[in-house]
């Protein structure tokens, strides 16, 4: 199907607890730190700080706020620090792009879910009805992306 292949970029990240940390990494990783051992020391993203800071293709749709910046930035170029929720900061690094990349199960789903979710936001902007997955628990939800 058209939702089987989709943009996705490859990306590398690092996830500190504010923007001075975040800005403080650049500095070191733009006087040569290398990103792989500087993620694996530092990143509160443990899963993909065990693979130096690796998230893997990351499929377009999944995230707006990222795609706006991951697909922008040039194949090897640091980000600026990207506010997660709670404070957190992510630095990104593209590693590679593909403009018709074959998702992946797990990603599919993840598409699905999105688009679970973005119908739910809207449904919740929509009703007064307080329910109980708060914006706490859909920051974590991003910010473990």
């Amino acid at each position: 199907s058209s939702l089987s292949v989709v943009p996705q970029v490859h990306l590398r990240g690092i996830l500190l607890e504010s923007e001075e940390k975040a800005r403080e990494m650049i500095t070191e990783l733009n006087n040569g730190g290398d990103f792989a051992e500087l993620a694996r020391d530092n990143s509160l993203d443990k899963a993909s700080a065990e693979k130096g800071g690796d998230f893997g293709w990351f499929p377009k749709g999944l995230h707006p706020e990222l795609d706006e910046i991951a697909f922008n930035l040039e194949i090897g170029k640091l980000s600026q620090p990207i506010p997660t929720g709670n404070g957190y900061h992510l630095i990104i690094k593209v590693l590679e792009k593909e403009d018709s990349r074959e998702l992946d199960d797990s990603q599919r789903e993840a598409l699905k879910d999105k688009a679970l979710l973005d119908w739910f936001s809207e449904e919740r902007k929509n009703s007064e009805i307080k329910r109980h997955f708060g914006p706490e628990e859909y920051n974590w939800a991003i910010s473990h992306l």
